[in-house]
């Protein structure tokens, strides 16, 4: 099973006759309806209130198929929203369900899912604590060591962040960076850097060789989705506990399931 460690950001945007909308625009959440689209199916932990946008998002989630436990995601916080309009958008997601974490909940609840072979962490929820934090200790420590993804598509200001990234691309199995995120490239020992139409490969802070994606977006989240999702058909998410060197895709194999990658 793919876990995505994520974030879930309900924006409301104003349409031309005043009204407001309802959409799920986090990149983490599209990671994991992409997964579905490729045939996962990811189980997404991500705090939501028990409020109307919650409510909204877990109608989503059903409705996509996406795995998730109600008891573990559903806390006495606010969601997360954004709210957009006049090319402007004010954001509430500081002190939200979003990013808090019932530590000894997740624990226990991941604990009895010996069936998590894979983690995505993403760069929102990295950004935050004490959810940044819990993340990355229990990625760490799960029994049997399940594959760590960390996405760092996204850049955010503050020691937090800073902090919480670096520790991700030294944990990493495969990091994923942006432009904005490239100096973490140098703490990783596999990873690629999306550029739009093409993707560069690097192990230990060199790169290794590009691959050409014709039309991909830099920032495409359907990549990681993709790669992910084809290393789960190929098996290389192991049954049973292994070594952590175990896992480790190498290049070739990065550049081959991403060099098939059509959006």
């Amino acid at each position: 099973m793919i876990t995505v460690f994520g974030d879930a950001v309900v924006n409301f945007v104003r349409d031309d006759d005043g009204r407001y909308h309802e959409e799920i625009g986090s990149y983490s959440y599209e990671v994991a309806c992409a997964l579905r689209r490729f045939g996962s199916y990811p189980d997404f932990i991500c705090g939501l209130g028990r409020d109307p946008v919650g409510s909204f998002v877990v109608s989503d989630m059903v409705e996509r198929e996406i795995m998730f436990d109600p008891d573990l995601c559903l806390l006495p916080f606010n969601s997360a929203i954004r709210v957009e309009g006049d090319g402007a958008a004010v954001q509430f997601l500081s002190s939200t369900a979003m990013t808090a974490v019932d530590e000894q909940k997740l624990a226990d609840a991941l604990s009895v899912h010996s069936n998590i072979k894979c983690i995505h962490l993403s760069s929102l929820s990295l950004s935050f604590n004490p959810v940044g934090s819990s993340y990355l200790d229990l990625a760490s420590f799960l029994e049997p060591r399940p594959f760590i993804f960390a996405d760092l598509t996204e850049c955010f200001d503050g020691p937090v962040f800073s902090r919480h990234a670096a520790e991700a691309a030294a944990i990493a199995h495969v990091l994923r960076c942006s432009s904005e995120t490239e100096a973490y490239l140098e703490g990783a020992r596999l990873a690629f850097l999306g550029r739009n139409g093409a993707v560069d490969i690097y192990e230990k802070g060199s790169r290794v060789c590009s691959v050409d994606i014709p039309g991909l977006v830099g920032d495409d989240p359907g990549l990681t989705a993709y790669l992910l999702a084809s290393l789960e058909k190929e098996g290389f998410f192991q049954e049973d506990g292994v070594g952590i060197t175990c896992f480790d895709p190498g290049a070739g194999m990065l550049a081959r399931i991403l060099s098939s990658y059509k959006r």
